[in-house]
């Protein structure tokens, strides 16, 4: 199966559409009860949202699987532009594919779905950071969007953290990106109180709407036992994977090493946030998945054995195909 899945070929493109389809048939077959919705404060844009669409609808959940589709075909993008992991490869898409699909509650417009767009967004436009002369507008570009995601989900701020983290790591520290960073961040914001002031409200209704949604208590999500041992699998494929990428970073060119390092904070934040955090859940698997996509990515590409790689990615498959059939049970 790796090795059907690992050539960068149009066919492979059309395997991986077929395979998306049959991890969110579930559902398609039988949407979300509004239940499941988001349990948190709704910070303004997904609000706005919600007044458009119903988030658990046979319409939003193709919307949804349209995103997440999307998401994918970034996660490929920012790999064959950069070229870190050195092979064109459609993997991420698969790995992240098959670890969204595992969280059948969040198969909806959910607000962590859309936020996790504009980190990635960030990401890719941070990575740009390493030897160039426009570093104050990419500090302030991907501030604003990281900013502009957490008026959907508000969880998506704390990773601003890897705003100051690629500062470090791409190029030598330098106030005034840091200036313009937060610059970034705030921007929407005040964007935010003019609308609310313009419209007669309170200017601080921005602020006090974002201090509820981050102390917020998050429902609590329910576990399924194949939740959980797809979860330890991955988890075990994913720690595998790192300790193999932490044995040959050296060797890598300067870029990709620090590429890498950069997703490697991605994957420490996400746990931390998890956490720390009241108002922040399972849905954080959104933000986690990219990390582990190209971490696993890279292990199946280059790791010697490939009798460890093939069992890594069948199981992952398999448990992410039984995962949809139970779907398709009875309640």
């Amino acid at each position: 199966m790796l090795v059907l899945f690992r050539r960068a070929a149009p066919g492979t493109i059309i395997l991986t559409i077929i395979t998306a389809v049959v991890l969110w048939l579930g559902a398609f077959y039988r949407p979300l009860p509004a239940s499941y919705l988001y349990g948190g404060v709704h910070m303004p844009l997904y609000d706005l949202l919600l007044q458009i669409a119903d988030p658990v609808s046979a319409r939003a959940v193709k919307a949804s699987f349209l995103l997440v589709l999307l998401l994918s075909a970034l996660l490929i993008s920012v790999n064959t532009g950069l070229f870190f992991i050195n092979r064109r490869t459609f993997l991420p898409a698969i790995i992240y594919l098959v670890v969204i699909s595992l969280f059948q509650s969040f198969h909806s417009l959910h607000p962590a779905l859309i936020a996790s767009l504009f980190v990635l967004l960030a990401l890719r436009r941070l990575i740009g950071l390493y030897r160039t002369g426009r570093s104050a507008q990419i500090s302030f570009d991907s501030a604003l969007l990281i900013s502009a995601g957490s008026l959907f989900y508000v969880n998506a701020i704390w990773y601003a953290l890897l705003l100051f983290i690629a500062m470090a790591v791409f190029r030598t520290f330098r106030a005034r990106e840091l200036i313009y960073a937060v610059a970034g961040l705030v921007t929407p914001y005040l964007l935010l109180s003019g609308i609310y002031f313009v419209g007669g409200d309170d200017i601080s209704r921005g602020a006090m709407l974002f201090t509820d949604a981050l102390i917020s208590e998050q429902w609590a999500y329910q576990w399924s036992r194949i939740n959980i041992v797809a979860g330890l699998f991955i988890a075990a494929a994913l720690v595998v994977s790192i300790l193999h990428l932490l044995s040959v970073l050296n060797t890598k060119k300067v870029r990709s090493r620090k590429v890498f390092i950069l997703l490697l904070w991605l994957i420490i934040i996400t746990p931390a946030i998890y956490m720390t955090v009241p108002s922040a859940s399972e849905e954080l698997v959104f933000f986690f998945a990219m990390g582990v996509s190209y971490m696993i990515t890279h292990y199946l590409v280059f790791a010697g054995s490939r009798t460890v790689s093939e069992i890594i990615f069948t199981g992952m498959i398999l448990l992410a195909l039984v995962n949809q059939a139970m779907r398709f049970m009875p309640l």
